[in-house]
């Protein structure tokens, strides 16, 4: 048996992923989701953008974990506060639509449940079913509604949580 010369650099340490590219014929790519550090402001700020049509968190102190290809290009990311002990609220999810689909929300949820305990929390547009979808087959549950909660149109918020 020969032996396997295959090296790869290792950019930055953080927990492999698989994720999957659902085209006509399936691609897995290996993702690492690490914390964030303030460099990746600027590219989280574009997947805002790209996701959303605006910025709608300005990022700060807050902890926050990026999702990345090898060659480092950020696939998406999540912002999260400690509220109480064993408490959290995620303040901001976001994955770039040309990586939508692909599992990279799911493992960043993922990755977070593994690091901490308690019960998670957060708040998402009523009229965004695509979200609340994903939130409740990762196990959140509504648990309920904010009125008027987003200052742009008042739409009101769905409040779930997650208790891990």
């Amino acid at each position: 048996m020969g032996s396997n010369q295959h090296s790869r650099k290792r950019i930055r340490d953080g927990s492999q992923y698989l994720i999957v590219d659902r085209k006509s014929r399936p691609v897995i790519h290996e993702a690492t989701i690490r914390e964030g550090v303030p460099a990746d402001h600027g590219p989280a700020r574009e997947i805002q953008q790209a996701a959303f049509g605006n910025e709608h968190w300005t990022f700060g102190d807050e902890p926050f974990k990026v999702a990345e290809l090898a060659g480092g290009e950020m696939m998406g990311y999540m912002v999260w506060r400690s509220t109480f002990t064993d408490e959290f609220e995620i303040l901001s999810l976001a994955t770039h639509p040309k990586h939508r689909r692909k599992g990279v929300a799911r493992a960043l949820v993922h990755e977070f449940c593994s690091g901490h305990k308690g019960d998670v929390f957060l708040e998402v547009r009523e009229s965004n079913l695509g979200a609340i979808a994903f939130y409740e087959s990762v196990g959140f549950r509504k648990t309920g509604v904010r009125h008027a909660y987003y200052g742009d149109n008042d739409e009101g918020a769905i409040v779930m949580m997650l208790q891990f």
